[in-house]
């Protein structure tokens, strides 16, 4: 029920009969390759202008302050060349908006949240939603599966997403649409190599449907 009333919510509150301009902002999977197959399906369909940033070890507060990272990143502006690599500061997501001015935020972010004191996490993530919602409509999109091992983690960050954000905000479980490669050669986590790269590519064309749908309906 709180699915469907985020859903009817959105569909409702755009405008489906001009071109859409997403912002994309999220973690290490958004910075990889879930994050580059995403925005280059958006950017190969001329209903969307869409801009995609992924910082690894990102959450909230690494788009409030801008802070530096090196786990990865990946840049791609609404128009320009994109940037890739190891290190950099995060952009502020104030700017980005100002910039962008979207319609629609996607924001794939959960999983760091594992190490920090759960009270703190909660309240980064209702401010980063507040933030989003005072100048977008917002698809938050929850991290993918893992290996065995990791299950129980990803387990508890959906019960925190779902504990923290609000009864109208779209979540979407992305276990549903993602399956870990099965081989020893990945962490457990990222979705790495060739195989990693199938499965996150794939994992990307569902989001990527699932959001046509929602701005289509």
């Amino acid at each position: 029920m709180k699915k469907l009333f985020a859903l009817i919510s959105l569909i409702t509150s755009l405008n489906i009969y001009s071109k859409s301009t997403i912002l994309i902002i999220g973690d290490s999977h958004t910075a990889g390759y879930f994050g580059q197959a995403l925005d280059s399906l958006f950017k190969a369909d001329e209903q969307y202008q869409i801009a995609t940033y992924g910082v690894g070890g990102a959450i909230g507060r690494y788009y409030f302050q801008g802070t530096y990272s090196k786990w990865g990143y990946y840049f791609s502006p609404l128009f320009g060349k994109i940037e890739q690599g190891d290190n950099a500061y995060t952009p502020l997501l104030s700017e980005l908006i100002n910039h962008i001015k979207p319609d629609l935020i996607i924001v794939a972010l959960g999983m760091n949240y594992l190490n920090y004191d759960q009270m703190w996490a909660k309240a980064d993530l209702q401010k980063l939603e507040r933030t989003v919602k005072a100048e977008a409509k917002i698809i938050w999109v929850g991290p993918p599966n893992a290996n065995e091992k990791n299950k129980k983690n990803i387990e508890k960050i959906y019960q925190l997403l779902n504990q923290s954000l609000a009864p109208n905000t779209l979540l979407i479980d992305s276990r549903l649409y993602s399956e870990y490669p099965n081989t020893g050669k990945l962490d457990g986590i990222h979705y790495w190599g060739a195989a990693g790269k199938l499965e996150a590519g794939k994992w990307a064309q569902s989001i990527y449907n699932l959001t046509k749908q929602v701005l289509q309906y």
